[in-house]
């Protein structure tokens, strides 16, 4: 990787959010601002490739494995979806796990790669991620976010708020089933809110139980993007 990218990616690691980022006042006004984020005109594949997506998807279906899992024992939210062809191949790894369904979002509903079309297990909703925590955060045991906008784009911070309210959720519903935040792509580097990786990380209700890293190359840099498993106390 480019030394000085890797430096500002460090960098981004380090920096913490506004500290009130969590006032109802300061929530309400960035919430309402939206993202600046347009999908490509043309169909693409997963953000990062198949053939990443598809080793990020092997390392989660790994983890799940070890924990000798009931099978249809999962029930995933995802985020920021997009056209869904991510969406399609970590669900093809983890057949046999999804029980109750897989529910993605975006704020927009995009076109879809030719011939890729949603498993009868999987719905998609329009809907922005704080409203599809709150809807559907309840029900699901697994919050998945991958490769979402990056914070060039992300002026709202709404995968923070999104997570945030997820978290909350998983400890006032409680219950035997364990829960999971997914994030796939660069934390907080190059996909996601700046300060979301320090936030993750040293947040005292959650755990990283899985980190798996893979090399893709975009615009001839290699960039590093990982798997991240977090597990929700």
């Amino acid at each position: 990787m480019d030394p000085e990218l890797k430096a500002r990616f460090e960098a981004d690691k380090k920096t913490s959010f506004p500290q009130d980022l969590d006032k109802p006042s300061i929530r309400k006004r960035l919430l309402l601002t939206g993202n600046i984020w347009h999908c490509p005109s043309i169909p693409n594949g997963p953000t990062m490739g198949y053939k990443s997506m598809k080793e990020m998807a092997t390392y989660t279906r790994s983890y799940f494995d070890s924990l000798r899992l009931g099978r249809k024992d999962l029930t995933v939210l995802e985020l920021y979806a997009g056209n869904c062809s991510a969406s399609l191949v970590m669900c093809e790894k983890l057949e046999g796990y999804i029980g109750k369904g897989w529910i993605a979002t975006d704020i927009e509903e995009y076109d879809r790669v030719e011939g890729e079309i949603l498993p009868p297990v999987m719905v998609f909703k329009k809907e922005s991620p704080v409203k599809s925590v709150i809807k559907y955060g309840p029900l699901s045991n697994i919050l998945l976010l991958i490769a979402p906008p990056p914070y060039t784009f992300m002026r709202n911070h709404s995968d923070y708020y999104a997570c945030s309210d997820f978290i909350k959720i998983c400890r006032l519903v409680g219950g035997d089933s364990p829960r999971y935040i997914i994030f796939i792509g660069g934390l907080g580097t190059i996909d996601g809110s700046r300060g979301m990786y320090k936030w993750m990380t040293e947040n005292p209700f959650l755990s990283l139980v899985e980190k798996k890293l893979s090399k893709v190359e975009l615009e001839e840099i290699g960039l590093e993007r990982e798997n991240y498993l977090f597990f929700v106390y």
